[in-house]
């Protein structure tokens, strides 16, 4: 019964987050109101799983947009999508004091194994993202170079893929969304 109540208390002071319009982890959210009505029913697992799903949901949608081949792609065991906020940090981190600078709100998200794929985005608001067409690895001498790297790192910040976020089948969306971590 304790459990109960302290959970409660932590899913309360979420909801003072998430009131703002933001989940715990920084993104816009939509389902405020059925949080806070499955925390008044006194529904707390309910309530936390919900808006989990959620966020998975909107970042297995990005994935599937960025790389599209895994619309009809099986994963292997423990595969899983990382996401980090890269938002100011730099394009090449292998030398960052001449590379262009990830705008606020770009996340990146990386599949557990490199071969997995990689997609660094930003959530334009209006149901596109902007897709930077970021290496995963800034291999060769040329990126050591720092005009090198200032020029071609600016072009990948001034020259992102806009597209439409993926609303496809809803069950492939529900599979990938349990790779989230």
């Amino acid at each position: 019964m304790m459990f109960k109540y302290v959970a409660a208390g932590v899913l309360a002071s979420t909801l003072i987050v998430t009131t703002s319009g933001q989940d715990e982890k920084g993104e816009k959210t939509s389902d405020n109101g059925n949080l806070l009505q499955a925390v008044t029913q006194g529904n707390v697992a309910e309530a936390g799983a919900e808006a989990t799903t959620s966020y998975q949901k909107e970042i297995a949608k990005v994935w599937l947009t960025g790389l599209p081949d895994y619309q009809n792609k099986n994963v292997s065991n423990g595969f899983e999508i990382n996401v980090r906020d890269v938002s100011g940090q730099p394009v090449n981190p292998a030398n960052p004091d001449s590379s262009a600078k990830y705008p606020q709100g770009t996340k990146a998200l990386n599949g557990s194994a490199n071969a997995a794929g990689h997609v660094v985005y930003k959530d334009n608001g209006d149901g596109t993202i902007s897709i930077f067409d970021a290496p995963s690895h800034f291999s060769g001498s040329d990126w050591a170079n720092a005009d090198y790297n200032k020029t071609e790192t600016q072009k990948i910040i001034d020259n992102p893929q806009v597209t439409t976020v993926y609303n496809g089948d809803a069950a492939t969306v529900s599979l990938y969304a349990q790779y989230v971590k």
